[in-house]
């Protein structure tokens, strides 16, 4: 067996992320991150970076401190007390 790829460091901060399960990745090579979340599209009509029409996916990783500050400054659509009221 190979070794799987690491994850993608976080979009936002850089940090170097860790795969949840060492010996698993996919057939594409997507590893999926501990205490974060990837976030993938096939784009979207406004975006005049990424709108490709062949089905290419763009995957990012968030780390969970920085899903943490997005969501307390309401940067997401989760309201800024989502954290506090799911617990």
């Amino acid at each position: 067996m190979t070794t799987p790829k690491t994850p993608l460091p976080c979009v936002v901060c850089g940090r170097v992320l860790q795969p949840v399960f060492a010996d698993f990745a996919t057939e594409s090579g997507y590893v999926q991150p501990d205490d974060a979340n990837t976030l993938s599209t096939t784009g979207t009509y406004g975006s005049t970076v990424f709108d490709p029409v062949d089905g290419t996916e763009l995957h990012l990783n968030i780390c969970d401190p920085c899903m943490v500050t997005a969501i307390e400054a309401g940067r997401t659509n989760l309201p800024s007390d989502y954290l506090r009221r799911s617990l």
